[in-house]
């Protein structure tokens, strides 16, 4: 089954939090320049704490930092490739000291892939993790993986990850979201539901670590949040 223009406007204006009249990304995503720290194991939760000016309790079973990224993985590049599927501008690595717009860790523990804040916004569900800094965190090996995940596997998470910073939710989530608030435009069969969480797991369809195939959902999302307008 297709998913109509209806359907697909409504899921990207409820998959994008927003921040008084605006996409709560909009400002980071029209930086001439991100800069962004790739923070290494010296760096604590309470300096985070400390850089952020509040905690930050949404790393889910990760009981502290030591942030120690594989050395056998090029995650200047994994980074850039992951950044640059959202954001048009200039990309900068720092020091964390040096208040990057993004701070991104590396993990080894528990079965979730990544976990991310959102930016400040109005949106009810991401309020508790809504900050004017942004915080990802890439599992580098999972409970379930016997190694070290792939290079694509893990730009997969990132891109995925980075897409949070910018106020984008998961679309399968924004479907279920418009099913509470009334919407009709959307095919509630379970065929609708399948195919609409399908785009959701993943920023992109990776192929060898090369390719991505954008969904609308991204398309759409970026669009709106680039302009500021969720108007088609």
């Amino acid at each position: 089954m297709g998913v109509t223009k209806e359907c697909q406007e409504a899921m990207i204006e409820h998959g994008v939090a927003t921040h008084g009249d605006k996409p709560a990304g909009h400002a980071l995503m029209n930086q001439d320049t991100i800069k962004i720290s790739l923070v290494g194991k010296e760096f604590t939760f309470e300096d985070l704490a400390e850089v952020v000016g509040s905690e930050v309790p949404y790393l889910w079973g990760v009981r502290e930092l030591q942030s120690d990224f594989d050395p056998n993985r090029d995650f200047e590049r994994i980074t850039i490739e992951a950044l640059k599927y959202w954001y048009q501008g200039n990309i900068e690595f720092v020091g964390p000291q040096e208040r990057p717009d993004i701070y991104l860790f590396a993990h080894k523990e528990g079965i979730v892939k990544g976990v991310a804040t959102m930016p400040i916004n109005d949106h009810a569900d991401f309020q508790n993790v809504g900050f004017d800094v942004a915080v990802v965190s890439i599992n580098m090996q999972t409970l379930l993986d016997e190694e070290v995940r792939s290079e694509s596997a893990l730009l997969d998470t990132i891109r995925h990850e980075f897409g949070h910073t910018f106020g984008i939710a998961h679309p399968e989530t924004s479907f279920y979201g418009m099913r509470d608030d009334g919407v009709d435009v959307c095919d509630n069969s379970k065929d609708a539901l399948d195919r609409i969480a399908s785009y959701g797991p993943e920023a992109g369809v990776m192929s060898m670590g090369e390719t991505v195939r954008e969904n609308f959902f991204d398309t759409g999302a970026k669009v709106a949040i680039r302009s500021g307008s969720f108007s088609p």
